[in-house]
């Protein structure tokens, strides 16, 4: 079995504290365009992919714009809960 405290230890030892600044805008960009606040506002378009405007929406930008910050793609849409069919 790891222990996670030790290699959480070695990680820190490899890995900066600061996020570096093209990330620190990449999420400040996210944020500003999805304040937590409208997350439960949003219409379909806002929040979905497969529409013409995909590229805007909140389920592309978490998944394929952000990956930098963390990834979750790859696999199936109905990870968002929510796909856009016609």
């Amino acid at each position: 079995m790891i222990d996670w405290r030790s290699a959480l230890q070695r990680w820190i030892t490899k890995h900066s504290k600061v996020i570096p600044q093209e990330l620190a805008a990449l999420r400040q960009e996210f944020v500003t365009r999805f304040p937590k606040e409208t997350i439960t506002a949003m219409t379909l378009e806002d929040y979905a992919l497969g529409h013409s405007d995909y590229l805007n929406s909140f389920c592309y930008w978490i998944e394929f714009k952000t990956r930098l910050l963390g990834s979750i793609a790859g696999g199936s849409s109905s990870k968002h809960g929510i796909y856009w069919s016609e």
